[in-house]
């Protein structure tokens, strides 16, 4: 039996004693708020996957307990305003081009992805599933923004501490659950320069709206996936079918 801690493990508990160490400094309702909400979120995050997949209700819960714990704290401790005004307007047009701009630097690798080929291949999934799927990614995108950015953001401690707490804690987020283990340097690379940005889009705009929608748009890929693999299985199986039969005819392979 091995004893030892993994890598993703040591982090969890390390990412755990620097939020003390900022309650210390720092004492206050919200940090001691955010300490806990992250430990929460660490065991729930752990745990919940073994709520059944098989049992429709039990499922639904599973996969909403992958995201509400994180948007707990702005709604209960801050006063959120949702306001659309020209400044905001702005700052979601600057979102959408920060997306236009890794869309071209990755649209190689996107465009593989949702290639038919690729599709073909897919593994079919229950239409519930994949309905929740669904709905855990749009959940999670807005829920992550309340909590890294609209709560992190507030907590009323040096402006740097909060850039960096909110970046690396939303990077962590995502490594140190059970699947981050798939997770690469230049992953890590991607999640830190997001993480910036959108808390810069918060903190310049006044509003979550930005981070929201630049966080939505870079998920469009995994909706955009998620939307063929359904079309895959359940509206042109055929198709999908007779290419994977005939897998030498690449030429005609369209997005």
């Amino acid at each position: 039996m091995n004893n030892t801690l993994s890598l993703r493990e040591s982090v969890r508990y390390l990412s755990i004693l620097v939020l003390v160490i900022v309650v210390m400094l720092y004492p206050d309702r919200l940090q001691f708020v955010l300490l806990i909400s992250w430990i929460s979120i660490i065991i729930i995050d752990g745990n919940v996957r073994y709520l059944p997949f098989d049992n429709k209700p039990l499922y639904f819960m599973r996969m909403t307990l992958y995201f509400l714990p994180f948007a707990l704290p702005t709604l209960i401790f801050l006063n959120i305003k949702v306001e659309i005004n020209a400044q905001t307007l702005i700052y979601c047009a600057v979102s959408v081009i920060a997306f236009c701009v890794w869309l071209l630097i990755n649209f190689k690798s996107i465009k593989l992805t949702l290639s038919d080929l690729v599709i073909a291949n897919a593994p079919k999934e229950n239409k519930y599933v994949m309905l929740l799927r669904a709905y855990n990614a749009v959940g999670s995108t807005v829920c992550e923004e309340l909590f890294f950015r609209s709560f992190m953001l507030s907590l009323g401690i040096p402006f740097w501490i909060t850039i960096l707490l909110s970046t690396v804690y939303f990077m962590l987020s995502h490594y140190t659950v059970p699947w981050g283990a798939q997770f690469s340097i230049g992953d890590i690379i991607n999640q830190l320069i997001f993480g910036t940005i959108s808390a810069f889009l918060f903190l310049l705009s006044g509003s979550i709206l930005p981070s929201i929608v630049l966080h939505l748009l870079l998920n469009s890929p995994t909706f955009a996936r998620m939307v063929r693999v359904y079309n895959r299985h359940y509206v042109r199986a055929t198709y999908y079918d007779k290419l994977l039969s005939a897998p030498d005819n690449l030429n005609n392979l369209t997005l």
